[in-house]
């Protein structure tokens, strides 16, 4: 699965976005703590965006 081109580039954007998204994170002052104890609302919220596509 992972030797199919596509599956790579879509593997790499999804880490890289990732990694993009945890130094903005850090960049507005986010810590571990507001992940953890603001997951629901997290969730709930991408919910709503998915549900909006």
């Amino acid at each position: 699965m992972l030797q199919q081109t596509s599956t790579q580039q879509k593997v790499r954007a999804l880490l890289l976005s990732g990694i993009r998204s945890a130094v903005l994170w850090r960049q507005v002052g986010g810590k571990r703590r507001h992940l953890v104890f603001g997951r629901k609302k997290m969730v709930e919220q991408a919910q709503i965006l998915l549900a909006r596509m």
